[in-house]
């Protein structure tokens, strides 16, 4: 049996402070201007707070845990209430179906200007092929958050 070495390549998520909430629309790419729908992340002068993370060494038909970090540079604390993650397509012969991601959900205070950590599950199916060796997903994140 080969020797399996993956690892989730965990991009930067943002999001959006508005009206008393956070509105956590993760992103892998750099934000998106004003007036498409998403927003910059700097409504009512507030800035993006991001995720971030990564697990390595999942093997067919195990987990992993993952950290994952909340960045908020906001002058106001925020308590986080849900994370989600997906995944993009990792290598031809490797879809982002052939992982189980998790949908996070509690409270996680995040200071103002500062971060907080939670651990989430992530696991590889047993069904992974060999295409999955060494692949490395990028991750978005979605969720929600509030003015603490």
């Amino acid at each position: 049996m080969p020797r399996w070495k993956l690892g989730l390549l965990a991009l930067a998520g943002v999001g959006l402070l508005s009206i008393g909430a956070f509105s956590f629309t993760g992103s892998s790419a750099a934000p998106k201007a004003p007036g498409n729908g998403h927003g910059n992340g700097q409504a009512n002068g507030h800035r993006d707070f991001v995720v971030s993370g990564h697990v390595e060494d999942l093997r067919p038909g195990g987990s992993r845990p993952m950290v994952l970090t909340v960045q908020n540079p906001n002058s106001v604390a925020i308590r986080v209430t849900s994370v989600t993650i997906t995944a993009g397509t990792a290598a031809p012969g490797c879809p982002a179906s052939s992982l189980t991601l998790p949908h996070w959900t509690g409270s996680l205070q995040v200071p103002k200007n500062g971060t907080a950590s939670l651990t989430v599950n992530v696991a590889l199916k047993a069904s992974a092929t060999d295409a999955c060796q060494g692949a490395q997903w990028p991750l978005t994140y979605g969720g929600r958050a509030e003015k603490s």
